[in-house]
């Protein structure tokens, strides 16, 4: 692991607005590529979100070698923290996904951490041959010194795997001291449950694809056979499987609270597609629909009494739903054909304000209420916090980072 550190030029004050409603348009160079690196198409649309973070005006950017941060005023790198060895090759040279996840924010021993996981090769060196590892970058959030770096070995099943990326490692949730690992995308996903105070992993299971981490227990996607999934709990702290639903398959699904998730799956008993809200302790099932049924792929956590998805992989109509993460009930949806309302493709949710596009004009929405927010903003930001809106720049081939102005 290396890390250059350089000093943050003098912070230019401007107001902040949250959240905002307008932002002015950018005089400074784009981010670092890393921000968007094979995510971006050849018409200029994002497959994923930015592998960005914002944090206190520094803009944390993840890469398959480095956590970088940066000073969107000018667009400096005030440091980087790189992995100690090379970036992995997957077996058969697919990239099969975006070059790396957003870094998220930790506590440990009191103080606040950036992390991102990276996938890299220990070199062959005499009898030895390669081997696959698993880093765990850290980067102080205040400081941006180097504030670790752990080498996990890869689980058996994910050495010996040829149809993984390994190119593909994510630190999906951090819950408490523990944060999730992901190795590896579709059908062939590993999860790490690491231990952030102890520097190592509490336990590993292959074929599990999280989608709701709790203060207790997970709820993951785990692989039955070649073709199908189910529904399962495991214990935060062993891995041990809680309970499962194998009525379930096609498994799919994304958080929308502390103790909820919104699931869309195969009902055997059914016969038909479904959504349901799950409570995580026990399963309980609520808010079930078997109408038109939406994958939604993306919920926005917006620490607020509302929680709003979206079916951001779609390339049909958008919908949008909002939920209350207490109950699961569902407090707003969009399209309404009775108001002859459209659903806006989400991009960002920050405090109450939904932004998005409808036909690419900008737009806002109260996440309370679904209600249209009066006013056009220039752009519909991607990551957005009181200072900063990032988007891609007019010609659509770079993010830069656009002042909040209102």
């Amino acid at each position: 692991m290396s890390t250059a550190t350089s000093a943050a030029p003098a912070a230019k004050q401007w107001p902040a607005f949250d959240p905002p409603s307008d932002f002015r348009s950018p005089d400074t160079p784009s981010l670092p590529a890393d921000a968007i690196a094979e995510r971006l198409s050849v018409g200029g649309v994002l497959a994923a979100p930015p592998a960005v973070l914002l944090k206190d005006r520094i803009a944390f950017v993840g890469g398959r070698s480095s956590i970088q941060a940066v000073d969107p005023d000018s667009g400096k790198v005030l440091a980087t923290v790189s992995a100690k060895y090379p970036t992995a090759t997957h077996p058969n040279q697919l990239t099969l996904g975006p070059a790396a996840a957003a870094p998220v924010l930790a506590t440990v021993g009191g103080r606040e951490v950036v992390l991102s996981a990276v996938a890299s090769t220990v070199p062959a060196q005499g009898t030895t041959g390669a081997t696959g590892i698993v880093e765990l970058l850290e980067m102080d959030a205040a400081t941006h010194a180097a504030a670790g770096d752990v080498q996990i070995p890869l689980g058996a099943g994910a050495a010996g795997s040829s149809y993984r990326d390994y190119g593909h490692v994510t630190v999906a949730a951090v819950t408490g001291t523990t944060a999730i690992l992901q190795v590896g995308q579709s059908d062939a996903v590993e999860t790490i449950a690491f231990d952030l105070v102890a520097n190592k992993p509490l336990w590993r299971q292959d074929g599990t694809t999280l989608l709701h981490a709790g203060a207790q227990q997970l709820l993951v996607a785990t692989q039955r056979d070649p073709a199908n999934n189910e529904l399962a709990a495991l214990d935060l702290a062993t891995g041990a499987k809680k309970w499962e639903k194998t009525r379930y398959s096609q498994v799919g699904g994304t958080s929308i609270g502390p103790d909820r998730l919104l699931m869309t799956a195969f009902d055997s008993e059914r016969g038909k597609l479904l959504t349901a809200v799950i409570t995580a302790t026990d399963g309980s099932e609520s808010q079930v629909s078997t109408d038109t049924v939406h994958r939604f792929t993306t919920c926005f956590d917006d620490a607020a009494p509302v929680t709003v998805c979206t079916d951001a992989a779609s390339s049909g109509p958008a919908a949008v739903s909002a939920f209350d993460p207490a109950t699961g009930k569902v407090l707003w949806q969009l399209p309404d054909t009775a108001a002859n309302r459209v659903a806006p493709r989400v991009t960002a949710v920050r405090h109450g304000r939904v932004y998005g596009t409808v036909d690419g004009t900008p737009v806002m929405l109260d996440a309370a209420t679904g209600a249209d927010v009066p006013g056009t903003p220039n752009i519909a930001p991607l990551v957005v916090d009181g200072y900063f809106g990032l988007a891609l720049d007019a010609e659509k081939k770079n993010l830069v980072a656009y002042h909040t102005s209102a």
